[in-house]
């Protein structure tokens, strides 16, 4: 009996349950998890979209994306989101699912952590992510 045979659909898993189904690439089980169970954190803050943009797993944010996408907004301890760790990796395809769902994630600032401020442009700056950066810039207002 796995995971999903013993929560089912109704109950909400924990951080690291969502978090083993993202390390799997199990897509069939993440459409069909709890929404709520996307809204879990790790003591650092990460949310699963975070966890899955960080491990550059595309199609699993895609699907974060489309089930829950306020999580995109939420910021660890650090006051990142899923749209700085895209900007700063240079995953500008997951800037765009980001952008998609939660636009004004691109224009966050950090509250907290090394650089309070920054924004998810400032990574990309930083970090040198040409593309990442120029992407941002053509979606801002």
């Amino acid at each position: 009996m796995g995971l999903f045979d013993l929560f089912g659909k109704n109950k909400t898993l924990s951080y690291d349950e969502v978090r083993e189904l993202i390390l799997n690439k199990d897509i069939q089980r993440l459409k069909k998890i709890s929404i709520q169970s996307f809204s879990t954190r790790h003591r650092s803050g990460d949310t699963p979209a975070y966890f899955a943009a960080e491990k550059g797993y595309k199609e699993c944010l895609q699907i974060i994306a489309e089930r829950a996408p306020e999580t995109l907004r939420t910021q660890n301890r650090d006051g990142a989101t899923p749209a700085f760790i895209a900007a700063e990796k240079g995953l500008r395809d997951f800037l765009e699912i980001i952008a998609e769902k939660a636009p004004d994630t691109l224009k966050t600032q950090t509250e907290r952590g090394v650089i309070p401020g920054a924004t998810p442009a400032f990574v990309a700056a930083e970090k040198g992510q040409k593309e990442c950066l120029e992407f941002i810039f053509e979606k801002l207002p």
